[in-house]
């Protein structure tokens, strides 16, 4: 192969890894993005604030975070929240019914940290 076939193999890769990057949301994971046959089918029923929680706090203390659910229908949802550890965590409350254009704020409370007793 040649020097200028290279190089300009070269650089038509990085113009399609250029592209690639540039059509790709940076910052927003797979799952939280809209899908774009379900947005055209369906009407949204709620909103979630934050959609990511973050528990900054120091591991030896609680930390506590409020996530607030609005519904935006004009019907009446159901929401639960799951969870995969509830002895680290307590959420609160954790299910219910949300009327028209109602709104509830979820508290999230993250037990202390103790690194003797996971670790044994």
């Amino acid at each position: 192969m040649s020097n200028t076939s290279t190089s300009s193999r070269m650089k038509e890769l990085k113009d399609l890894k250029e592209a690639d990057t540039q059509r790709s949301p940076s910052m927003i994971p797979p799952f939280l993005q809209p899908s774009l046959s379900t947005a055209a089918n369906h009407s949204r029923l709620s909103n979630v604030n934050p959609l990511i929680l973050v528990f900054d706090g120091p591991l030896s203390n609680q930390c506590t975070k409020t996530l607030n659910i609005a519904n935006i229908s004009n019907d009446r949802i159901a929401w639960r929240v799951l969870c995969n550890a509830p002895t680290r965590y307590v959420v609160s409350p954790n299910k219910g019914f949300l009327f028209k254009q109602e709104k509830i704020a979820v508290r999230y409370v993250l037990s202390y940290f103790c690194c003797a007793v996971l670790f044994i």
